[in-house]
C-alpha cells in the first residue's frame, strides 16, 4: 500500500490542503494534481457520484500522487467498505454526533484487532490477490486516514467523549451544518456560531488531534493555520466558478 501522505504529514504537526470534488471526471482531479494540491476530497455526500465514479476518481489521484479521500455519504459499514477497497485512503465522515458512531465507524474502517472491516482479497488495494493478506491487514491499519466531522449542537455536546473514541483521527468542523443546526442557517459568521466553532477547535487541539476546516480563499487558509487547523479544504466547483466570474469580470470592464 502506499504512505499515506496527508496523514504523515498531520502526524507530523503540517498542514495540508486540498478540494471537495463532485464532478465526475478524472481530468479534473489530474488539473489538481497540477496545480499541487496535496488532496482530493471525493464528495458522495453532496453530489451524485457513485462508486464507479468515485474509483476512477481515486486512479487519478493516485497517478498525480494526491491523496484520496473520500466523504461518505452514510455511516454504514458496506458504504465504508466500499470505498476503502476502491482505494481511499482516508474517509471524512460527516454528522458524527456520538461516541457510539465514532467507534462503530472505527469497528467498520478498521480491519481486526482495531476493528471489524469486512476482507475482501481480491480488491484494488490487494492487488487484486497479489498482496501478502495479513501485511496488507496491518498497513491498511496503518495507513487509513479517519476524519470525523462535527457539525451538529449533539456532535458538540458529545464531543469530549468522541475525542476520546481510539482510532478517530482527526476532527473537521463542518460550518454550513453547525449554522443550520444552531439555528442559524448559512450565519458562519455569526457569534453565536463562531463561539461553537472556537469550542470545537479548543478542546481538539486540547485532545491532541489534528483540526480541520473548510476555507474560501488562501487568505481565511493562512489565517485558519496560523490558529492551528492542519487540514485546510476548499471547493473545486467555487474555484471554476470564482476564476470565471473574475475573468469575464475583467473582459468586460471598461478600463
Amino acid at each position: 500500500m502506499r504512505v499515506n501522505r496527508v496523514k504523515l504529514a498531520l502526524r507530523e504537526g503540517r498542514a495540508v490542503a486540498g478540494p471537495f470534488l463532485g464532478i465526475p471526471a478524472p481530468m479534473v482531479v489530474e488539473l489538481l494534481g497540477v496545480g499541487g494540491c496535496d488532496f482530493v476530497l471525493i464528495d458522495t455526500e453532496h453530489s451524485a457520484l457513485d462508486m464507479l465514479a468515485v474509483e476512477d476518481l481515486i486512479r487519478a489521484a493516485e497517478l498525480w500522487n494526491v491523496t484520496p479521500i473520500v466523504r461518505v455519504y452514510l455511516h454504514a459499514p458496506a458504504v465504508i467498505n466500499k470505498a476503502l477497497d476502491a482505494g481511499a485512503q482516508g474517509l471524512l465522515l460527516p454528522h458524527v454526533d456520538s461516541a457510539d458512531e465514532a467507534r462503530a465507524i472505527v469497528q467498520a474502517a478498521r480491519f481486526t484487532p482495531l476493528g471489524q472491516r469486512g476482507l475482501g482479497s481480491v480488491t484494488r488495494l490487494t492487488g487484486y490477490g497479489s498482496e501478502d493478506i495479513p501485511n496488507y491487514v496491518q498497513r491498511a491499519n496503518e495507513e487509513t486516514l479517519l476524519i470525523a466531522q462535527i457539525e451538529s449542537v449533539e456532535g458538540l455536546r458529545n464531543l469530549d467523549s468522541i475525542l476520546e473514541v481510539p482510532g478517530i483521527d482527526a476532527i473537521f468542523i463542518g460550518p454550513s451544518d453547525l449554522s443550520h443546526s444552531l439555528g442559524l442557517p448559512g450565519q458562519r459568521q455569526h457569534p453565536t456560531v463562531q463561539a461553537a466553532i472556537a469550542e470545537i477547535a479548543a478542546k481538539t487541539r486540547a485532545a491532541g488531534l489534528p483540526l480541520g476546516t473548510v476555507a474560501g480563499d488562501p487568505q481565511t487558509a493562512r489565517k485558519l493555520v496560523a490558529e492551528g487547523y492542519q487540514l485546510i479544504v476548499f471547493d473545486t466547483t467555487r474555484l471554476i466558478v470564482n476564476a470565471a466570474k473574475s475573468y469575464m469580470t475583467a473582459f468586460h470592464s471598461r478600463a
